[in-house]
């Protein structure tokens, strides 16, 4: 196994590591290149031991670096005499594996061998290699990466396309068989606890599994050619397994990407913002482990640096993805998680000290926009941000309001006169000088009572998207109603001055509206009866 943790600490970090700080802090090196304790150059490997020491391959120093957490520079535990090929030396240390009692195996590239360093010695010892470059099985091409079990078998990749175990204390190596793929490309080994073998074959984008005591081999990451898409793998490096089959890879697009057991698709989880020496950028990053609290570390080789990306459970999400018509607006809803109060930025505005989540934020953008969250921080730092809404501003269609309608009725009856409605509900539409707002619904109904025969017109339709074109006009004709002959319609009671009395009634009139004049000459005055009044109204 590459680098190793017990299952229960494994388990918890899948657990515990809800998402990634994508700011990484330099825990080793960043001081530029050099043989300075606090320096490294062109690293290209590291492991993490079971104390959560940080050993890593400082390949153009020709050493292995140990450092201890919170500490500001390293110590040399392997090699740093100079490039070179004695016991005490190492050339173009590439990748290291460390046991459970802490002996230190290297591949040493430039000497084609496999170095194991005991704890506190001064000098390695070679167990695999060191008969020159070469594909024979005593010797080793260039080896690349190195891993070993329980049992102590050692397995080694080579530039010579190949896979070599070597058993403890042997003087060869034995070609692992591979029955449906031809290997090449082979960067980097890892061994699970269940003796799963991965490889990473950079010059095929992808990464591959074999089960123990099998030759064929499953693809598990990429294999979708070179290129940054999430279910791509461009030129992998360093690979790391967890106990729950959760693969990370560096990816020369200067990300680390992590694929769930089963996925056709990775998540970048560092870097992919370019290459930079910025806390979000990496710049070639050869190697990635990950410790028992899910957070990532990744050899950071151009920029010589270690870099740590932590966990964190703060995060920020957007939805509220709508369609609206220009003038309308639309909410937006920030869901956040962690400590409050929150400080979220969202299309370059931010708004700061926010403590209850969601945060709903009002739009009303004049086109079509994007919105995305810029960032997410508390007191602890910078979280992760995730997601687009997409508010979509629909031109509007032409407003149109068209009534009809027209019709006889009698004195007092009611008439519906119908608006049909076209554009953008809601509407508002003015009949006669009366407003009617907030139509959601066309045809609207419109109920009218009028006393007199009248033409109807609308005046003005308007929707979110401002005034439309009205059309149409209704003509209501009414009628007096009619009462069979002989009926009494005014009067009738008795000579008297009362209001349902009349006294020598004469020269009666009708007008259009159906009122009936009488002239009272008996009490002086006229009265005006409506269509079916029990009593009359004095006019004159």
């Amino acid at each position: 196994m590459k680098k190793v943790f017990s299952l229960i600490t494994l388990f918890l970090s899948t657990l515990v590591a809800i998402s990634q700080n994508p700011n990484g802090i330099t825990i080793a090196g960043g001081n530029g290149q050099g043989l300075a304790a606090n320096q490294l150059t062109g690293p290209e490997g590291m492991f993490i031991d079971n104390t959560g020491n940080y050993f890593i391959a400082d390949t153009y120093n020709h050493r292995i670096q140990k450092w201890t957490p919170g500490s500001t520079q390293g110590i040399t535990v392997a090699g740093g005499n100079g490039n070179g090929s004695a016991a005490n030396q190492l050339s173009y240390p590439r990748r290291l594996f460390i046991d459970s009692i802490g002996t230190i195996y290297i591949a040493d590239k430039g000497n084609h061998r496999i170095q194991k360093w005991v704890v506190g010695a001064t000098q390695g010892s070679t167990v695999a290699g060191g008969k020159g470059e070469g594909w024979t099985p005593a010797q080793l091409d260039n080896p690349t990466s190195v891993a070993v079990n329980k049992r102590g078998e050692i397995f080694i990749t080579d530039v010579s396309s190949r896979i070599q175990k070597w058993n403890p204390y042997a003087t060869k190596g034995v070609t692992l068989p591979s029955s449906n793929i031809q290997l090449s490309g082979l960067t980097d080994i890892f061994l699970d606890s269940l003796e799963n073998i991965y490889i990473s074959q950079r010059n095929q984008n992808r990464i591959l599994k074999q089960l123990p005591n099998t030759s064929e081999w499953i693809v598990v990451a990429g294999n979708n050619g070179y290129g940054r898409a999430s279910n791509q793998i461009g030129a992998p490096e360093g690979i790391y397994v967890d106990q729950v089959g959760t693969i990370y890879s560096t990816d020369l697009g200067n990300r680390i990407q992590k694929w769930y057991s089963g996925a056709t698709t990775g998540i970048t989880v560092a870097g992919g913002n370019g290459d930079g020496n910025a806390p979000n950028q990496l710049f070639n990053p050869l190697d990635v482990s990950v410790d028992p609290l899910g957070n990532i570390f990744v050899v950071d080789k151009y920029n010589n640096r270690v870099q740590k990306f932590e966990t964190t459970n703060l995060t920020a999400s957007i939805s509220g993805s709508n369609s609206i018509a220009p003038g309308q607006s639309s909410n937006l809803v920030i869901t956040l998680t962690g400590a409050s109060p929150w400080n979220v930025v969202v299309n370059g505005i931010a708004y700061n000290n926010i403590t209850s989540s969601p945060l709903i934020i009002p739009v009303s953008p004049a086109q079509t926009t994007d919105y995305t969250i810029t960032s997410v921080s508390n007191s602890s730092g910078n979280g992760i941000v995730r997601g687009t809404a997409k508010v979509t501003v629909t031109p509007c269609p032409s407003t149109k309001a068209t009534i009809d309608g027209s019709t006889s009725i009698y004195y007092g009856e009611s008439v519906p006169i119908t608006v049909y409605l076209s554009g953008t509900a809601p509407w508002s539409v003015t009949l006669d000088g009366t407003t009617y707002n907030n139509i959601t619904t066309s045809p609207k109904i419109i109920n009218i009572v009028p006393t007199a025969t009248k033409r109807y017109t609308l005046t003005s339709v308007m929707d979110n998207c401002g005034s439309g074109k009205t059309e149409g006009i209704v003509e209501v004709i009414v009628k007096p109603n009619c009462l069979p002959d002989g009926s009494t319609v005014a009067g009738d009671n008795g000579y008297g001055s009362l209001p349902n009395q009349l006294s020598w009634a004469t020269k009666p009139f009708i007008s259009k509206d159906g009122s009936l004049y009488i002239v009272d000459q008996g009490n002086d005055r006229i009265q005006k009866w409506l269509p079916n009044a029990k009593v009359g109204l004095t006019v004159a």
